[in-house]
């Protein structure tokens, strides 16, 4: 199973932080893989069923999606799947918008899709059942400016958003990475709970002196569709738990390194305002 620990520079950044796909993190082949399908990978598309299931257009949005754009990432994720995990056996659907819905629910990766026409970009799809506390629903038909503008420090990025876009739908194929403090290790982090759930329980950040938490890294790879104009995302979760962050102490020093170097408003973002005592508690070695 691949291991990505995007902290151990010591700093929490939101910079896009691109590097291109095959970058070696020390995972071998799956360093060069767009989608992963390891021994957890099987409970990741669990969780996507499950969450279709409470209702569909809560994760899956579509906006002025040209039928160009959905074959060219249809026909892309075919061919990386051939390449990453060719014992995949995809289904096949008559229209390219239904191969996406079909091949989605085949992967442990979450999809989206830029476009770009007219020099105006915009959020055209989403397949996206393991939100990290925003809606796809809400960020649906909205440029890349205008989707991570909640992001503290994302100004820095907005200044360059027109080369951002480019180099996203001309150039690469990237991997990124994001990161996050939970207190469960449950896929699904949409905002709004399903009906008669606690919404405190499905916020998934009780932090306690008592309690655990685990580090949430999402591994996002960008593809360029250049013929038409537009990127496809995918975004893969993979989680470290307290017992194995400060077992370690090149994860666990790093990691309250990056902690205790985040603004008010990253804090605030990443939902551990007023929490950092009790998540550095929790990250106390057992005998310390």
């Amino acid at each position: 199973m691949p291991i990505f620990t995007p902290w151990k520079n010591g700093r929490y950044e939101t910079l896009p932080g691109l590097k291109p796909l095959g970058t070696d993190f020390g995972n071998g082949h799956w360093d060069n893989c767009v989608f992963i399908l390891d021994k957890p990978a099987p409970r990741l598309i669990a969780a996507k069923r499950e969450s279709l299931k409470e209702r569909e257009s809560k994760y899956r949005q579509v906006h002025h999606l040209r039928t160009q754009v959905a074959e060219a990432a249809a026909n892309v994720i075919q061919q990386r799947l051939a390449l990453d995990a060719p014992h995949v056996d995809l289904p096949t659907r008559s229209t390219p918008i239904d191969r996406l819905d079909a091949y989605a629910l085949h992967i442990p990766e979450d999809l989206a899709i830029v476009a770009v026409e007219n020099g105006i970009d915009w959020l055209a799809y989403t397949h996206l059942c393991a939100p990290s506390h925003w809606s796809p629903e809400e960020k649906i038909g909205k440029s890349f400016t205008a989707v991570h503008q909640p992001v503290p420090g994302f100004e820095k990025t907005a200044n360059v958003a027109q080369k951002m876009i480019e180099t996203m739908t001309q150039r690469g194929p990237f991997v990124r990475f994001v990161w996050g403090m939970e207190s469960d290790d449950r896929p699904n982090h949409h905002p709004v709970a399903p009906q008669g759930v606690d919404q405190d329980e499905w916020w998934g950040r009780r932090f306690s002196e008592e309690g655990r938490f685990l580090v949430r890294v999402e591994r996002q790879c960008l593809i360029p569709l250049p013929s038409v104009n537009a990127a496809l995302f995918t975004i893969r979760l993979f989680w470290w738990t307290m017992e194995e962050v400060r077992a370690t102490p090149e994860l666990r020093l790093p990691l309250l390194q990056a902690l205790n170097g985040m603004s008010p408003q990253e804090q605030s973002y990443k939902g551990i305002a007023g929490r950092l005592p009790e998540i550095v508690h929790l990250l106390e070695p057992p005998n310390a």
